[in-house]
């Protein structure tokens, strides 16, 4: 008897230390600052996955909340972002890869806190793109956020398309492949072209004469993904076209007396998102021809541009625009590049250097002009100041995005 009563007074010591034990090590597997504060509610916002477009691997944040995206960049992640393809068991998207209409995307996000003086709570509710999102606790310092994207039942809508054809000069005969300005997004051909007075229908074999308007009428078809809504804007040669028909616009060419005028063409650069729109404009007092192209970087031309004085406006979102004047009186060569907005020195980012240019010149130690002062200007409101230095660097540490 009094031995049953020593082993079941050791079996309850057994069984108490087992307990502390396991509390301890659960305790040392989470270690939380008591003095912080605890975040239970986090948010991020993401590019939307669209049918025929890569994935962003950029994420933002409220700032001032406590917590960031991460950088990490390692296995399916890219700064602290990963994609996958829900449909097809949350398989990992593959380099290069783009989102396909009727499939859905997981997008996972790595958080962390900010510093020691913040912690995520046990529970903690997510939102991406203000929509519920799961969230998934490694530590108090470490937290990991996903949402699917149920499926891509829209296509994407095309802005603006364009082609180029060779216009009308006297002897010649019609263009009968006109060339699409985004033959990725859509296709172009003919449809008609004609005289305008007295009507006459241009054959394969008829010519051009000079002084004489003529009318050049395109089919535009948006390829596989992609549409054209009620807003989209046609152009021809830089000029707008009307609607001719259903799914068909036209512009009008008078034929120049045997020489198709000049030439004005170049290389275009730009950064951030590389399926943006750039807007590439030629601007005389009286004309405004414009061509229209996605990727960072391509060749632009305009042709039977006459001689005359004009600027090249260069555009695209998020980004700095730029004027560059030139004087067409024979083929003209101008390259162009515009800068994100607070990238001062025109590298596709914004880091501590331009902070540095910017404090140094709303310090007034050092001065911005042109077109650097353009790009410091992050508000436009024609003054640099700390709140400008402020916002660059702010970018540059990560803490907000200057860029929508």
């Amino acid at each position: 008897m009094k031995f049953n009563s020593i082993l079941s007074i050791l079996l309850a010591v057994i069984l108490l230390f087992s307990i502390l034990t396991t509390a301890t090590a659960a305790a040392e597997a989470d270690t939380t600052n008591t003095g912080a504060t605890s975040i239970t509610s986090v948010a991020a916002s993401v590019t939307m996955p669209a049918a025929g477009q890569l994935p962003s691997y950029s994420a933002s944040v409220p700032s001032g909340k406590g917590y960031k995206v991460t950088d990490r960049t390692s296995g399916s992640y890219q700064n602290g972002v990963s994609w996958s393809v829900a449909s097809e068991g949350d398989r990992t998207m593959s380099s290069g890869e783009k989102f396909v209409k009727g499939k859905k995307y997981t997008v996972s996000i790595l958080l962390s806190t900010s510093s020691s003086a913040y912690e995520f709570g046990t529970s903690v509710s997510a939102m991406i793109n203000n929509q519920n999102a799961l969230s998934y606790r490694n530590s108090a310092s470490s937290l990991r956020i996903s949402y699917t994207f149920t499926n891509l039942d829209t296509d994407t809508a095309v802005n603006s398309a364009s082609c180029t054809i060779t216009a009308p000069a006297a002897g010649q005969t019609r263009d009968a492949s006109p060339v699409s300005g985004d033959s990725a997004k859509y296709s172009v051909s003919l449809n008609v072209c004609y005289q305008e007075t007295p009507y006459k229908f241009m054959g394969a074999s008829d010519k051009f004469e000079s002084g004489k308007t003529y009318v050049y009428a395109i089919n535009f078809n948006a390829k596989s993904g992609y549409t054209f809504t009620n807003s989209t804007e046609y152009y021809i040669n830089g000029v707008k076209a009307e609607k001719y028909a259903e799914g068909v616009y036209s512009a009008k060419f008078t034929a120049s007396g045997g020489t198709s005028g000049y030439t004005v063409s170049g290389t275009f650069t730009t950064y951030l998102d590389a399926a943006g729109t750039v807007k590439i404009q030629l601007i005389s007092n009286t004309t405004i021809s414009t061509l229209t192209f996605t990727g960072n970087t391509g060749s632009y031309s305009f042709i039977n541009v006459p001689a005359s004085s004009y600027k090249i406006r260069v555009s695209k979102e998020n980004h700095v625009p730029c004027d560059y004047a030139i004087n067409v009186f024979q083929d003209v060569v101008r390259n162009v590049k515009i800068h994100p907005i607070g990238d001062i020195n025109g590298d596709g980012v914004v880091n501590n250097f331009d902070y540095g240019r910017i404090n140094s010149h709303a310090r007034g130690k050092s001065t911005l002009t042109d077109y650097a002062f353009k790009c410091g200007d992050v508000n436009g409101d024609g003054n640099i100041n700390n709140f400008d230095a402020g916002r660059i660097n702010s970018h540059a540490r990560g803490k907000s995005s200057l860029w929508s």
